[in-house]
C-alpha cells in the first residue's frame, strides 16, 4: 500500500495547513498538534450565513479545513460570462478562492440540513440565493460525491483501528 496514492490533497486550498493524514499512517501521525494546524489553517467566519462550521455543517473545522483542500479542484467558482450554464473550476484570484469556499460551505450546510429544513428556512441557512444555489452549490454537490474518495478499506479495518472485539470478517 502506497499512502501517497491515498492523498487527494492539492495544497492549493489551504495554506498553512498540517500534515496530510493520508499521507503517513495512523501511528504516525499526531492528531493533536495536526488538528490544530488544520483547524487554524481557514476562517471561515466571512463565509454565507455564517454559524460555526461545527454548528452550519457538522464538522470540526480542522476536518473542514481538510476536505476543502482535499477537494479544492472540484469545487466551482464560478460561471461563464457568456453561458451561465458553464461552470468555473479554475480559481485565479482571491475573489474565486472565497467562491470556493463559499460553494464548499453551503454544500456541507445543505447536506446536514436539508432533511430538516424547507425552502425558505433553508435558504436563510445556507445564505445563498435560489439562482446562486442552482449554478453553484449544486454542482458542487455533484462534483465532490463525484471525487471525493478518501477511505481506503486496508486502512480502515488495519488492526490497529478496532478494539480486539471487532469482528474479524465485515
Amino acid at each position: 500500500l502506497d499512502p501517497k496514492s491515498l492523498s487527494l490533497s492539492t495544497g492549493r486550498g489551504v495554506l498553512g495547513s498540517g500534515k496530510d493524514v493520508l499521507l503517513c499512517w495512523p501511528h504516525e501521525y499526531n492528531s493533536a498538534v495536526e488538528n490544530q494546524r488544520w483547524a487554524g489553517a481557514l476562517d471561515w467566519r466571512g463565509t454565507n450565513g455564517w454559524q460555526s462550521t461545527k454548528l452550519a455543517c457538522g464538522f470540526d473545522d480542522f476536518a473542514m479545513n481538510y476536505a476543502f483542500d482535499a477537494l479544492y479542484d472540484f469545487i466551482p467558482c464560478g460561471t461563464d460570462a457568456n453561458d451561465s450554464k458553464v461552470v468555473l473550476f479554475t480559481a485565479n484570484g482571491k475573489a474565486a478562492h472565497l467562491a470556493k469556499m463559499r460553494n464548499f460551505h453551503a454544500s456541507m450546510t445543505y447536506i446536514k440540513h436539508y432533511p430538516k429544513q424547507h425552502n425558505e428556512t433553508l435558504q436563510r441557512t445556507l445564505g445563498v440565493s435560489s439562482g446562486l444555489f442552482s449554478q453553484q452549490v449544486v454542482p458542487t454537490l455533484l462534483s465532490i460525491a463525484d471525487n471525493m474518495s478518501f477511505l481506503d478499506w486496508q486502512l480502515r479495518l488495519w488492526e490497529w483501528n478496532h478494539t480486539e472485539c471487532f469482528p474479524e470478517r465485515v
